[in-house]
């Protein structure tokens, strides 16, 4: 969607991030709402104060990075941490901000947007690779480590974008 837009020079970044505004913030609102209602009356009160750094957190969509803070051999159990889940959102939202403006350079300035999709893949993929060593809870928490996952999908829908299908030649012809 991003690259079609952008080919045509019909690409709207406001547009677009409100877009995905509206798809994710009413499930993600309902989500912490019936967590914090559950969690008044299931926790104790350190978990439920940690709980209330969880909601800011997930609601800033940076629950990853404290989440890869507070690991370690102390931490409290993760089923005490109801909003444990939400370290995937924080990490598409943070992909989301990211790769819109790295396909609006690579337009600007003419680059191959196949290339550049490859060169982020192999980038995330490394430091995802180096981080296993040094750090494998870095490795799953962090979002720079886990952009080449969302990289497959941009390759796939760019690929999909320039060999369309016989079908689709079809419908379209």
């Amino acid at each position: 969607m991003i690259a079609s837009g952008l080919s045509k020079s019909k690409f709207n970044l406001l547009l677009f991030y409100s877009r995905r505004i509206k798809r994710l913030f009413p499930a993600l609102f309902l989500v912490i709402i019936a967590c914090f209602a559950f969690s008044w009356f299931a926790l104790y009160s350190k978990e439920f104060a940690s709980l209330g750094n969880h909601i800011f957190a997930a609601v800033g969509f940076f629950l990853n990075f404290v989440l890869w803070q507070e690991s370690g051999y102390f931490d409290t159990q993760s089923m005490l941490k109801p909003l444990l889940h939400l370290w995937s959102l924080s990490v598409e939202i943070q992909f989301y901000i990211f790769w819109p403006l790295i396909l609006l350079l690579t337009y600007q300035f003419k680059f191959n947007v196949f290339k550049v999709t490859m060169i982020v893949f192999c980038i995330s993929l490394l430091l995802n690779l180096l981080f296993l060593e040094k750090d494998a809870i870095g490795a799953f928490y962090l979002s720079f480590n886990r952009f080449w996952e969302f990289q497959i999908g941009a390759m796939c829908a760019l690929f999909s974008r320039e060999y369309p299908s016989r079908s689709e030649e079809r419908r379209v012809g």
